[in-house]
């Protein structure tokens, strides 16, 4: 099986069957002089474009709400989050906000609460603390999840934008789509909780979208100003900690290494800066299509749909996996007057393995993304994951 054909097994439902015969078609049946046989080996790579995709249906969208309470507190921030239909975030909205109201926090920093009557709480896992569910009598039971992710407090504002503009991407609400957008600012003891009410469409039946461990993300979890995870110190990268196996070029230098990277470096030069980040999530961590969908929203490019997918996507070869590479460079903008900003360029290689699936991408200023492309394909070349 391709290593495309394998990534929507494992990221989509099915593929129109339609795909077979429009292949067909396009080959046609030319007449041969005469009858050979030849023994060849199946293709274990299939190249950008040599794959149409044939149009799927059309997904069925429904109106829905996402309300959040976004909890900054020291080095961590706590999300509370629910997404339902439009009329049941506006029966439940007012009692979500007086419950966040009553949270404590305890000597650990970890959230209190007493539930209210009728309300149930299953306990989390990952990156999820817990499950609040409230059972609406119309729509039955609805859940709140809560998380934490951790947090730098000197670039909170840039990764409180960017979460809001992911949450804002899961709706299909465009980044400057005011309109679909209410947020209010309330102090909480000496904190500063932000709460917010997102209006938009997903995609009918399916369930409310709880957080997501971070990425290229989660991702997802809080991300800085360019789209990644919040850094901590500067440290070099532990491999042997996480099972990865990789040779990294030596003008590349340590990075900023957090709670999900599993590597990390940069690369600076004059006033432009790439980071090259490797992180793993369990499963299909939100989709092929969702994620690659995230990553062009932070270079500042439309998502696109599930038909266009295969021509965004190039295989490459890891020293282990087969993968997937995708490479996005955003539009040129304006900083401030007189200063052009070069825009954003993301390289990314989506690695599937068993239970899990690895990201590596590069992001950064597009003229040293594109100056660092190849060490970054050598780099790809000569990574194992466990």
């Amino acid at each position: 099986m391709t290593l495309v054909a394998r990534l929507m097994t494992r990221f989509a439902d099915r593929l129109p069957f339609a795909v077979c015969a429009l292949l067909l078609t396009l080959t046609g049946c030319p007449a041969a002089p005469e009858i050979r046989q030849y023994t060849v080996t199946k293709p274990e790579f299939v190249e950008k474009g040599s794959v149409e995709i044939a149009t799927s249906p059309p997904v069925e969208l429904e109106p829905a709400v996402t309300w959040g309470a976004i909890w900054p507190r020291g080095q961590q921030a706590w999300f509370f989050k629910a997404t339902t239909r439009p009329e049941v975030a506006e029966r439940w909205q007012s009692r979500w906000n007086d419950f966040v109201k009553t949270v404590k926090f305890s000597s650990q920093g970890e959230p209190e609460w007493a539930l209210p009557e009728g309300w149930s709480q299953r306990p989390g896992d990952g990156m999820r603390f817990a499950t609040v569910i409230v059972r609406d009598e119309a729509a039955g039971p609805v859940e709140l999840s809560v998380s934490m992710l951790p947090r730098d407090e000197a670039e909170w504002d840039s990764q409180l934008e960017a979460n809001l503009s992911r949450w804002k991407g899961q709706l299909g609400i465009g980044p400057v789509d005011s309109s679909a957008v209410t947020q209010s600012t309330e102090k909480i003891g000496d904190d500063e909780v932000t709460f917010v009410s997102l209006t938009g469409t997903k995609a009918s039946g399916q369930p409310g979208m709880g957080m997501r461990p971070p990425g290229m993300n989660a991702p997802a979890g809080p991300m800085s100003n360019t789209g990644q995870v919040p850094a901590t110190t500067p440290q070099s990268p532990d491999p042997a900690a996480s099972g990865l196996k990789f040779t990294a070029p030596p003008e590349w230098q340590p990075g900023k290494m957090n709670a999900f990277r599993k590597a990390a470096f940069e690369v600076t030069r004059d006033d432009q800066k790439v980071e090259i980040t490797v992180i793993d999530l369990a499963g299909e961590s939100g989709g092929l299509l969702e994620n690659i969908n995230r990553w062009r929203d932070q270079v500042g490019l439309p998502a696109i749909e599930l038909a266009a997918l295969t021509s965004e996507l190039k295989s490459v070869k890891t020293a282990g996996e087969p993968a997937q590479l995708v490479e996005l460079v955003g539009p040129q903008g304006k900083e401030a007057p007189g200063k052009t900003n070069s825009g954003q360029t993301i390289i990314g290689v989506i690695i599937p393995k068993g239970d899990r699936t690895w990201f590596v991408k590069l992001q950064g200023a597009s003229p040293l993304a594109a100056a660092e492309k190849s060490r970054f394909i050598e780099f790809v070349s000569t990574l194992s994951v466990p």
